[in-house]
């Protein structure tokens, strides 16, 4: 059998917005030696070179499909007049390709499920994306399509209240906002509210999100 292999794919910029120069590097180091199709596949870099900005590599992965390849970028700079280098992150491979590099990325940790503060009559908006650790230190968004998806706010009055639920247009990328209009939140107690999110996926599988909070507190201006 022969190694499985991902393809992946995708314009690179410099720090200034322009397209990266002929000659800039992208390096895909794999983290660890794996095997695939009957083979031993060693663990290292994978460099690949910018063409007309943009890049194409093809990276290993093993029998079960996976991969894990530290990403980073070198690049000649006139204003420093020295190569600039820096780590972009891990990024899991699960899949053929072709993949978009920029679509492989490791999400930034938000703060979004800190508490979060709404006053009684405003509107509430909760932007969240729905992500998983595939591997250690790599958050990955989670596809959405066909999920069904609720969410609900328990004030201190022991009352659950459902929150409106909207998917991304494109669900692959995770994102979902949470809402309430000024005429439910003008109705809510005040106080700590606690809030979570409940996935059904297309497999039957039940998940509910960690329990985020928000206090509602008093309006001072009224129109």
């Amino acid at each position: 059998m022969a190694v499985r292999t991902t393809a992946v794919a995708g314009a690179v910029a410099r720090p200034d917005g322009s397209a990266a120069l002929d000659g800039d590097k992208i390096v895909f180091t794999r983290r660890q030696a794996g095997a695939s199709g009957g083979t031993m596949v060693m663990h290292g870099p994978v460099a690949t070179i910018v063409s007309a900005g943009a890049i194409s590599a093809v990276l290993s992965r093993d029998d079960d499909g996976r991969a894990v390849y530290d990403v980073s970028y070198h690049y000649w700079s006139s204003a420093s007049r020295g190569w600039v280098s820096a780590s972009i992150g891990p990024i899991v491979i699960d899949g053929p390709g072709v993949y978009s590099l920029a679509k492989l990325l490791p999400l930034r940790p938000t703060a979004t499920m800190r508490r979060l503060i709404c006053k009684r009559g405003a509107t509430l908006t909760i932007p969240l994306q729905i992500a998983a650790t595939v591997a250690p230190g790599v958050l990955m968004p989670q596809d959405l399509t066909g999920q069904a998806i609720t969410a609900e706010l328990r004030g201190p009055d022991g009352v659950d209240r459902p929150l409106g639920v909207v998917i991304s247009a494109t669900p692959v990328d995770g994102k979902i906002t949470l809402s309430m209009t000024p005429s439910q939140t003008a109705a809510l107690p005040l106080g700590a509210h606690r809030w979570d999110v409940r996935r059904a996926k297309t497999t039957g599988q039940v998940q509910i999100s960690p329990t985020g909070t928000v206090a509602i507190i008093e309006e001072i201006t009224n129109g």
